[in-house]
C-alpha cells in the first residue's frame, strides 16, 4: 500500500473474533465509539487494524472497515496484516508517514499498554496523539493479562519470541 497523508487520523485496532466466530463486543465498542467520534470532530481518514485471526472470519480490518461504511465516507483503510497489537501500531505506521493529529480508540484496561507501544514503537506520534477508551470487558483476568503484556513489551518491543510461539499456536484456531 502507498504511504498516506492525514490532517487527523482515527485508528482503531481489531479484537480477535470469539470462538463462535461472532465479533468481540470490546471491538463493536470500539467502532460504535468511532463512529460517534467521526460525527463531531473533523476527521479525515480513519484505519482499522487486525488480521485474519480466526479461520472461517473475515479479517478484523474487513468487519471494521464494513461496519463503519455505513456511518461515513470518510476514506477508511485497511491493515490486515497484523496479528498483535505491536505489528497493528507497526504496520499502520508504514501506511500514515504524515499526520498532524491521531486519536486511537481503545478499551480502559489497553490504555497503558497502549501509550508505552506508541511512544515506543511510533516516536513520531509524541505530542500528536490522543486516546479514546471505551469499557473493558468483564472478563476477569483482563488486567492481569494487559500487565503480563506490558512487562513483556518492555523486554521483547520486536516480537521474537513469545508472540511467535503463540501465533502459531493459539491464533487461528
Amino acid at each position: 500500500m502507498n504511504t498516506v497523508t492525514a490532517k487527523h487520523l482515527l485508528i482503531i485496532n481489531g479484537v480477535q473474533f470469539k470462538k463462535n466466530l461472532s465479533p468481540d463486543r470490546e471491538f463493536i465498542a470500539r467502532l460504535e465509539k468511532a463512529a460517534d467520534f467521526i460525527k463531531h470532530n473533523p476527521i479525515d481518514s480513519v484505519v482499522i487494524s487486525g488480521g485474519f485471526t480466526r479461520k472461517g472470519c473475515p479479517s478484523e480490518a474487513s468487519f471494521g472497515k464494513q461496519y463503519l461504511k455505513k456511518h461515513t465516507n470518510i476514506p477508511i483503510y485497511k491493515e490486515e496484516g497484523s496479528y498483535t497489537t505491536i505489528e497493528n501500531i507497526k504496520f499502520t505506521k508504514k501506511i500514515f508517514v504524515e499526520f498532524d493529529k491521531i486519536t486511537v480508540i481503545t478499551t480502559t484496561g489497553r490504555l497503558t499498554r497502549l501509550k508505552y507501544l506508541y511512544q515506543t514503537i511510533w516516536k513520531e506520534t509524541a505530542g500528536k496523539i490522543e486516546f479514546i477508551i471505551t469499557p473493558h470487558s468483564q472478563h476477569i483476568f483482563l488486567p492481569l493479562l494487559e500487565t503480563f503484556y506490558l512487562l513483556y513489551s518492555w523486554f521483547d518491543i520486536h516480537e521474537k519470541i513469545l508472540p511467535r510461539v503463540a501465533k502459531r499456536i493459539l491464533r487461528n484456531k
